[in-house]
């Protein structure tokens, strides 16, 4: 599927769980958008917050940040 547009059925309720689980600690956020922080990382994570379907980029950069699988339960 070459150049198409997909998504993962993953509700941001979710991946918020497993970070914060991951002792990710949300440093702020404002409207729809919020930020989390980890003591042994540098990068900042920023979600929108409700959204139902995320894109697969976003799930493997968050992924790649955070150093968990997010997309097994």
């Amino acid at each position: 599927m070459s150049g198409s547009v997909y998504t993962i059925h993953m509700h941001s309720r979710e991946i918020i769980k497993r970070i914060e689980a991951a002792v990710w600690i949300r440093i702020r956020g404002k409207g729809d958008h919020h930020t989390y922080k980890h003591l042994d990382n540098p990068l900042l994570l920023t979600l929108v917050h409700p959204k139902q379907d995320l894109s697969p980029g976003l799930i493997e950069r968050l992924e790649k940040i955070t150093g968990l699988n997010l997309r097994t339960k």
